[in-house]
């Protein structure tokens, strides 16, 4: 019998990945998404199309010649297997013929420029030409931007369009003294543009311009005191990113869902603060509850409840109780993690002296294994060796700490793993490793002498 496999992980797709590319594998096949069959290296004998319509979006759009042509790219990889087969399924001849006419022998479509596409935020192109610049120890003025945005791939496109084209420079001067006004260019006395430590943030993190300005916007007025882990995690739910992130809300609940997420979050430290940015170019009403309810179903996931519970709560107004909440949640919970350091990173330059390094990478590893304070560092070790599940369990039978569980009895601790003996050795492990750890920090030599100012 063929071993099928099913991912809704990171971890669980890159296991996946490395077994099917095994040989002598008993995993012969994958169903996916183009996710996975584009762009990884997961060659096969075998690629069967059931169909050339995007599945997210519910727009209907269809698939691209080029994106045709690199999924069944993945069949017959060179040494991998010496030919590879390709099937797109048709139900009826004339579907058949439209679909052998239209991708099999069509030719891919002409490289596109997003450049300058509709959408490009023109403070990023700002910004990432003065960080290329920087790191090639050079500074650029106005006028060398706006060659350099006129002789690119995208412009050349444009213009082959439309000979006519230049670039808006009203636009250009108004992106300008929005990067400038937001403290992340400055203008030195010989008109050349240099970024601000906030605007090699912008550059340096591969963060949406929006999404650093709202971070901006947020922490410049609050107080360090204010500025806690649930304080970042909510004033994240604000940026770009999370904003395409789909997530179920009953829209028709104008009254018991906005209130209750509010409610929530008010309650959390910094909350009442943080919230404020969760309003700004949201757009509508529907879009800032949306981004409360994120921000509650990542804290619900960093708070050691069983995930049942956790979509009980976030579907209790109706919405997703059929199709449930945990992809959603984790998809909330792993992005909110790769804006967190950045949103960090912003804090600490607005308020000097705030270090929130710690901090981060602690809330970090509860955000991607979604777990409590209590066990973070037997998480911080023993990472997906253990789930979510198993980490939750530990905190419950009262064995998150690494002294604890190297204490536990050894019946107990198989018990509360769900009587796993291999798990049982990975907690050994991870506990060892957390005192060695720690006790290695402990011996760090301390500070002394603060640094000498002439």
């Amino acid at each position: 019998m063929p071993r099928f496999a099913r991912m809704s992980t990171a971890e669980e797709r890159r296991v996946v990945e490395e077994e099917f590319r095994r040989p002598g594998s008993n995993l012969r096949v994958i169903s996916a998404t183009t996710t996975l069959a584009m762009g990884v290296n997961t060659p096969a004998n075998s690629v069967i199309i059931s169909g050339l319509v995007h599945p997210d979006g519910g727009d209907g759009t269809p698939y691209s010649v080029a994106e045709y042509k690199n999924l069944v790219g993945r069949a017959g990889r060179l040494g991998y297997s010496e030919r590879g087969r390709a099937f797109l399924l048709a139900l009826s001849p004339r579907e058949e013929h439209q679909l052998w006419e239209s991708y099999v022998l069509a030719a891919p479509e002409d490289l596109v420029s997003r450049f300058l596409a509709r959408g490009t935020d023109p403070r990023s192109l700002i910004i990432r030409v003065i960080a290329s610049a920087a790191r090639a120890g050079a500074s650029v003025s106005h006028g060398e931007i706006l060659d350099f945005l006129e002789a690119s791939f995208g412009a050349f496109q444009e213009q082959r369009a439309r000979p006519d084209w230049r670039w808006d420079e009203a636009v250009f001067e108004q992106a300008l003294a929005d990067l400038e006004q937001h403290g992340l260019v400055e203008e030195d006395d010989e008109e050349l543009l240099a970024l601000t430590p906030l605007g090699r943030v912008a550059g340096e993190s591969g963060t949406e311009i929006a999404s650093v300005l709202r971070f901006i916007d947020a922490l410049r007025d609050m107080r360090p005191d204010d500025i806690t882990d649930p304080a970042l995690i909510i004033i994240v739910q604000a940026s770009v990113e999370l904003d395409q992130l789909s997530f179920p809300l009953n829209r028709k609940s104008t009254q018991k869902e906005p209130d209750a997420w509010r409610g929530a979050l008010i309650n959390q430290p910094g909350g009442r603060e943080a919230m404020r940015i969760l309003r700004f170019h949201a757009g509508n009403e529907h879009s800032t509850v949306l981004r409360m309810k994120k921000a509650v179903a990542a804290l619900l996931y960093i708070s050691g409840r069983s995930m049942a519970e956790i979509e009980d709560q976030l579907t209790q107004f109706g919405a997703g109780r059929f199709d449930g909440a945990a992809g959603p949640v984790r998809a909330v919970a792993a992005r909110t993690s790769d804006l967190l350091p950045t949103a960090a990173r912003i804090a600490e330059i607005l308020h000097p002296g705030f270090d929130l390094a710690e901090r981060t990478e602690r809330l970090a590893i509860r955000l991607t294994h979604g777990v409590p304070a209590a066990v973070v560092d037997i998480a911080r070790e023993a990472g997906t060796a253990l789930t979510r599940g198993d980490y939750c369990a530990l905190v419950e039978g009262g064995l998150a700490g690494p002294d604890a569980l190297l204490a536990a009895d050894d019946i107990l601790l198989t018990q509360v793993l769900s009587g796993n003996s291999d798990r049982k050795a990975i907690a050994h492990g991870a506990a060892t490793s957390a005192i060695r750890r720690c006790t290695a920090e402990s011996l760090r030599p301390q500070q002394i002498l603060e640094p000498y100012i002439g």
